[in-house]
Formats: C-alpha cells, sequence, structure tokens
C-alpha cells in the first residue's frame, strides 16, 4: 500500500508497506426470507407497504441532502459577502466543541482512547480548521433571526434532543441529561434557530439552476 504524504497516521504517510494477513475466516451476507415472520418484526403487514416505506425513506433521504446542499450554498453565500471579525475566545470555545463533538462521535463507533489520543493533533487541526467561519456565521444567522423574529418553542428542542439520542443510541432522558451536565441544552436551541433561519432563507431565495458541464 503506498501511503499518501497527507496520511493521518504520520509513522506511514508518504510510505510504501506490506500487509501480511492470516485469515480466520469468511462471513457472508444473506438475504432473510422476505415472509411473514420478517414483515412482523419490521413492523408492517405486506411486502407492498415495506416497498413503500422503504421509497419514502429514500426520497426523504434525497430530500434532505439537496436541502443541506442549499443551505450549505446559503452559508457560502453569506461568508463571501460579510466582513466580520469574531472574538478569539469564542472561536476556541468552538474549536473545543468541536473537538468534543468528533472523539465523542468516534468513541461512539468502537475507537478505541489509545487510537483517539495517537490522532489529537489531527482532530484538533480539523476542528480549528473551519471555527472561525462557523463562529462567523452564527454571528450573520444570529442577526437575520433577531430581525425576522424567528424563535424556538420547548417542544422543538424536545424532539430534537430525541433524535440526537437515537443517533447515539442513548434514551433521550439520559441523553438530556447528559447536555444539561454540559450546559448544552441551550446550544440545542441555538442549532434549531439557526437551521429555521436558514430555511427562512432558503424559503425566500430566488434560485437559479445552471445547465450540466457549469462549474
Amino acid at each position: 500500500v503506498n501511503f499518501p504524504a497527507d496520511f493521518v497516521e504520520k509513522a506511514v504517510a508518504g510510505k510504501a508497506c506490506s500487509y501480511f494477513v492470516d485469515i480466520k475466516g469468511i462471513r457472508e451476507k444473506k438475504l432473510p426470507d422476505l415472509d411473514a415472520e420478517l414483515l412482523g418484526k419490521l413492523g408492517v403487514e405486506s411486502e407492498a407497504v415495506l416497498v413503500q416505506r422503504i421509497r419514502d425513506d429514500m426520497r426523504t433521504m434525497k430530500e434532505n441532502a439537496e436541502k443541506r446542499r442549499q443551505h450549505n450554498e446559503i452559508i457560502r453565500f453569506l461568508l463571501e459577502r460579510t466582513t466580520l471579525d469574531v472574538p478569539e475566545s469564542v472561536v476556541a470555545q468552538e474549536t473545543r466543541d468541536v473537538v468534543y463533538d468528533i472523539v465523542r462521535q468516534q468513541s461512539y463507533q468502537g475507537v478505541s482512547r489509545e487510537a483517539i489520543e495517537k490522532q489529537k493533533d489531527e482532530i484538533f487541526e480539523v476542528a480549528s480548521r473551519n471555527a472561525a467561519e462557523k463562529v462567523r456565521i452564527r454571528y450573520i444567522l444570529h442577526r437575520i433571526a433577531e430581525q425576522e423574529k424567528i424563535e424556538v418553542a420547548e417542544d422543538e428542542v424536545g424532539e430534537e434532543i430525541g433524535r440526537m439520542a437515537a443517533r447515539y443510541g442513548m434514551p433521550a432522558a439520559d441523553f438530556r441529561a447528559e447536555l444539561k451536565k454540559k450546559n448544552a441544552v441551550e446550544q440545542v436551541r441555538e442549532d434549531i434557530r439557526l437551521n429555521k433561519t436558514l430555511d427562512f432563507l432558503l424559503q425566500h431565495a430566488k434560485i437559479q439552476q445552471q445547465k450540466a458541464g457549469n462549474s
């Protein structure tokens, strides 16, 4: 394997390495029979209902991906047209928060503490690279939210915490308690408000379709 010069593991970056592997076993994924028992476990009464659910989920995923892309276009538009100095202390706190999120996500995915420790410099670099821009766009969107009187209801916070808890495989009450310990519930509320502001801007944006082949 030829590792690129910028590979995250510095010990092998830019080097050619050979692997010797002992195969302990081979596993193969097999689709289960689509019978009444499986349909019952999936909570549907027929194959047609299951197919429709999958189709709806795929459509929702595609719509959400397109919405995220449009949000990113709005963010880029605002950043390119706004000059704003932000406090270094706020940027530093944003960097720490991103580092924490990356470490928590990697831990949830089964990455060992030792492996995370080896990547700490790379994790910090990734976190600090975009921290200033994230703080700038937050200030900009806050100002727009104030101007347009965009607010967040308590039930919206609860629903979002429930979704976050599901992603981390935790009960919603336990996840909310963890957020409270870190004084992070208000951060959830703020993120919802900023996303609602992006939705507001998207709703009022003039969208131009580019022809194929245009950059």
